[in-house]
């Protein structure tokens, strides 16, 4: 029939009642947007933190890339870079010839024939951080114009430490509790995640507090036993 035949999409429709029967329109055009050409479907970050507070940090991005030449990253304040890779399918690596322009590192990208075919783009980078603080804060490069779909952060504490509590605008896959004054084992790492980061939004930030491993988890029996050691010596002392 009639409608088989129309090719634009029906805005509105109207009935006239009586006469005269005209009706005046205006009709303004939609902004006009660029194509989504880069997306960023999976953002993998990886970070050890050492004893005085020191990191080092993976990040993993897994991109499609339809058009543009360049990946633009914009690393943390203060950070080290080490290398940049980009990941091949058979899962080695090869060193790329990124270029640093102001705050900006642009990491060049291949442009597949086929879009949906993601490239691996690796980037590893160090941060000094403050010696001596309790609360170790990471963030992480901002995109400025790939959205990313999804991004999972993994933290390790190393040296005998442990993780305690932490803050930022990601989820935490576990909620990390820590006890005192003793207790076994520990959360020796913490994951989080985020989903829809458009690009040149804020970065994404975790604040992670370490304390020694034996303060985290634990048995409520050794946590008796070492309530009543500490009686005892408080007597002995006076």
């Amino acid at each position: 029939g009639y409608a088989a035949i129309v090719r634009a999409p029906v805005i509105g429709a109207y009935k006239y009642v009586r006469r005269p029967h005209a009706a005046r329109l205006r009709v303004t055009p939609l902004d006009t947007a660029r194509m989504i050409d880069q997306v960023v479907d999976y953002l993998s970050l990886t970070t050890t933190i050492g004893r005085d507070g020191e990191s080092q940090t993976r990040a993993l991005y897994c991109i499609k890339n339809a058009s543009r030449q360049y990946l633009s990253v914009r690393l943390p304040a203060g950070v080290s870079l080490w290398y940049v890779r980009q990941v091949l399918p058979d899962g080695q690596t090869r060193d790329l010839a990124a270029q640093q322009r102001a705050d900006e590192l642009l990491v060049p990208v291949d442009r597949p024939r086929d879009p949906n075919q993601a490239v691996s783009i690796e980037i590893t980078y160090a941060d000094a951080g403050q010696k001596g603080r309790r609360t170790v804060s990471l963030t992480a490069p901002v995109l400025q114009d790939a959205p990313v779909t999804y991004a999972c952060w993994e933290v390790h504490a190393g040296d005998k430490r442990a993780i305690g509590r932490t803050s930022g605008n990601l989820t935490p896959v576990d909620t990390v509790t820590v006890r005192f004054p003793i207790a076994t084992g520990g959360h020796t790492s913490g994951q989080f995640y985020r989903t829809a980061n458009l690009s040149g939004e804020e970065a994404l930030v975790l604040q992670v507090e370490l304390v020694p491993r034996w303060m985290a988890g634990g048995s409520r029996r050794i946590l008796g036993v070492a309530g009543i050691a500490g009686v005892l010596l408080l007597l002995v002392a006076v």
